[in-house]
């Protein structure tokens, strides 16, 4: 499961190489192992960790390489930026004059923008046709590349600084394009059978991811998220998916935030922007790209617009520190207990042991079936309660006294309550995973219905007989 391979991506015209690993992660955070060593971290950086373990040699060779290469500066991974960079010093590398060598990898769009002066005509085409072909398969793609830094262009002393494009002190373009990383982290077996079992029972499920709309769309077309199956061909993905609104990538998303983070407030955000979330909150089935801001307004999209209005009521899953803000804001958080970090674990209401989408499926059946019962024994209850004040009121026409006040407490404690406590061992219905959700804004568990059922219709029955 944790093979990794090298091989040519798109043909001699390419010139790029596209690694190939698979993320599989075990009971401890974030390891992988494959019969050798373990890999602890995240299962992006463990499948990039063996895909070149294979090239070089084995985990050995590539440990002793990182220790014989320093690093001088380095710019982490952030959603802002969706590229992590890393500066070296030259020294012992065969081939390089200069005094320092900059690598980058990271989102494929935003590195190739830093490749202006290598990667241009026929090889640009056929690295994009290698790119799209391996998102089309649901692969998460990391594109790698390289900059020599001359010593006019290192800051005094060696000391760079910066944090993006528009603040570091040393040039960050003009790089040399190397290829892609492209890693597939298959979904657990019966992911998709839940994401059925929840459409079913009336429930949307929705994918707001950071990764590639072209990824994110085979993915959820695999998973069974978007109706279609998430097939098209290459080059008319955006077409598709934005015409039906299907899948909405963060870039679509900066112009239609609220000013001050919140919905509700009054001209909050302009009629442009409401009329988008509302099409937004029914129609579309993937956010791609997103940031955690974007996250967080996502959800509270969904809490205001959902429902005709009413709102809905989100469920959040997620498992890192981006996560938090929605997890938050959510109505219910739900965190991974494997790969989730401690602050995803502090946001969320609920923490999975086993990482698995289904078992929060499971969650929203055992619930639907203690509102069930819950609501069977209140209806149970007041359907004694007609019978047991009619005669009370008989007195008023001169009629004996039938029940005694003892008498119907005694009926309520000796009776009643056992039997209404019985209610909640009671097994789920076969139909309950295949009915509309009670929207707890629209529809109270004491309701109409339930009061119509006691008092009209079982309790007078009780009082006539």
């Amino acid at each position: 499961n944790n093979a990794a391979q090298l091989r040519p991506a798109g043909g001699d015209a390419a010139g790029c190489v596209a690694a190939e690993g698979r993320a599989v992660g075990s009971r401890r955070s974030g390891e992988v192992a494959a019969g050798g060593p373990s890999v602890i971290g995240s299962p992006t950086e463990t499948a990039i960790f063996r895909a070149c373990a294979d090239v070089l040699g084995g985990i050995s060779e590539v440990s002793r390489l990182r220790s014989d290469t320093g690093v001088v500066f380095e710019i982490p991974f952030n959603s802002e930026n969706k590229w992590m960079l890393t500066i070296h010093p030259t020294d012992g590398m065969p081939g390089i004059n200069e005094p320092y060598v900059a690598m980058i990898k990271g989102a494929p769009e935003r590195v190739l923008a830093l490749c202006n002066g290598d990667l241009s005509g026929a090889r640009r085409r056929a690295a994009m046709r290698a790119l799209e072909a391996q998102m089309a398969q649901g692969r998460r793609v990391l594109c790698a590349a390289s900059r020599s830094i001359t010593s006019a262009e290192a800051p005094a002393g060696g000391r760079f600084e910066g944090s993006s494009a528009e603040d570091c002190n040393f040039p960050l373009s003009g790089f040399t394009f190397l290829g892609f990383f492209c890693i597939e982290d298959p979904p657990k077996p019966g992911v998709a059978d839940a994401v059925a079992r929840a459409r079913a029972a009336g429930v949307s499920v929705v994918m707001v991811t950071g990764d590639h709309p072209a990824t994110a769309r085979a993915i959820a077309g695999r998973l069974g998220i978007l109706e279609d199956g998430g097939g098209c061909r290459e080059g008319d993905m955006e077409a598709q998916s934005f015409e039906s609104f299907s899948i909405i990538e963060g870039s679509q998303l900066d112009g239609m935030l609220p000013p001050d983070g919140d919905f509700a407030a009054a001209g909050a955000s302009s009629p442009e922007a409401r009329a988008f979330w509302r099409d937004a909150v029914v129609r579309t089935r993937v956010f791609a790209r997103v940031s955690p801001l974007h996250k967080q307004v996502i959800v509270q999209a969904y809490q205001h617009f959902g429902a005709n209005g009413l709102g809905d009521i989100v469920v959040m899953t997620g498992d890192g520190v981006n996560d938090a803000p929605a997890l938050k804001q959510a109505e219910v958080g739900i965190a991974m207990g494997i790969r989730g970090t401690d602050v995803a674990k502090d946001a969320a209401d609920i923490i999975l042991l086993d990482d698995d989408f289904a078992s929060a499926v499971v969650g929203i059946e055992q619930g639907r079936l203690a509102s069930e019962n819950l609501q069977k024994s209140i209806m149970y209850t007041l359907c004694s309660k007609l019978p047991q004040v009619a005669p009370a009121f008989g007195e008023v026409l001169g009629i004996p006294e039938a029940l005694s006040s003892k008498q119907v407490l005694l009926i309520d404690i000796g009776t009643d309550i056992w039997t209404a406590v019985a209610y909640a061992a009671q097994p789920p219905e076969r139909s309950l995973m295949s009915r509309a959700p009670r929207h707890p804004r629209a529809e109270k568990m004491a309701n109409w219905r339930v009061f119509l059922y006691s008092y009209g219709y079982i309790g007078v029955m009780q009082t006539a007989f």
